[in-house]
């Protein structure tokens, strides 16, 4: 049997891209959101995920070459999205 790949997931919110991955045979070893409330959310529905809470800038060093087979992410784009007023001010 193979061994399913492994995935690090980056602004993952409450874990919805999380939950499609998984659910296509990826394994998440990781994951990372600045957000409490949807640290929270994640924590709650994926305890077997590393989470590691805060600024992605402050665990860069964290991964190394090898961790995980692929590198998935949902950044914000509110402020680029053509559904919304295209203002990157996140106030």
């Amino acid at each position: 049997m193979e061994k399913p790949l492994r995935g690090i997931s980056l602004f993952t919110g409450a874990s919805g891209m999380d939950v499609g991955f998984t659910n296509a045979g990826i394994r998440v070893v990781a994951a990372n959101e600045i957000v409490p409330y949807a640290c929270e959310t994640y924590a709650a529905n994926h305890p077997e995920t590393k989470l590691l809470k805060g600024d992605i800038k402050d665990y860069m060093e964290s991964f190394s070459e090898g961790d995980a087979d692929i590198i998935f992410g949902g950044p914000p784009c509110q402020g680029f999205s053509v559904a919304g007023k295209m203002d990157p001010d996140p106030e």
